[in-house]
């Protein structure tokens, strides 16, 4: 299922773009290249009314997928 970068917790905000915290992908939210396959997508989580950092978003993800498992890519 696609997603869109510009939605997810792990993406950065730089001036008008969008970093990919995982990846390290530099992009424009309104490419269409903004909409992709990833396992890490990530839905914007609040705490306390605030919106977690992309940081703490990458760690919260990584915990989960550790969790569950997941190795990486191969």
């Amino acid at each position: 299922m696609p997603v869109d970068c510009a939605r997810c917790g792990i993406a950065k905000r730089e001036n008008d773009r969008l970093r990919c915290m995982k990846y390290h992908y530099l992009m424009m939210p309104q490419t269409p290249e903004a909409e992709r396959e990833c396992s890490y997508f990530t839905p914007l989580v609040e705490e306390d009314g605030e919106l977690l950092s992309p940081e703490q978003h990458l760690m919260l993800k990584e915990v989960e997928m550790r969790a569950r498992g997941f190795k990486g890519p191969i």
